[in-house]
């Protein structure tokens, strides 16, 4: 399957299955990345890359209590992770945009999890970041 392939199962319907799904055990699935955040103690500007529908990027709001701009490619996932921020009252500045060609500013931590498989070019999109 290729890169386009797996992106279509991000939008609409497929966005929505898909929050649903990792919701349930995001606990398990982002716990290693939120500790090793914690651990490293750094206040300031953080960015997440493939955020998805933004669950990680919300705990890291309100967890440590930086500030966070995350990205996706897909809009719909955007929107999940808006209205998550939301509902959750954290102040996460979410966008559409791609790891290999969006310029999001500087950052004292770059973070990204279960997302480097989808990037068509992997060494691109760590440059970029």
């Amino acid at each position: 399957m290729g890169i386009l392939e797996k992106f279509e199962q991000f939008e609409g319907e497929g966005a929505r299955r898909y929050d649903r799904a990792v919701s349930r055990f995001s606990f398990i699935l982002y716990w290693h990345a939120l500790r090793d955040l914690k651990r490293i103690g750094v206040k300031g500007k953080y960015l997440e890359a493939g955020c998805g529908p933004g669950i990680l990027a919300v705990r890291v709001a309100r967890e440590l209590g930086v500030q966070v701009v995350a990205f996706d490619l897909s809009a719909d996932m955007i929107e999940i992770a808006k209205e998550r921020a939301r509902k959750a009252g954290a102040k996460v500045d979410f966008r559409v945009g791609d790891v290999e060609s969006d310029y999001f500013g500087e950052f004292d931590v770059v973070y990204s999890t279960f997302s480097l498989h989808h990037w068509n070019d992997p060494e691109k999109g760590l440059e970029n970041l």
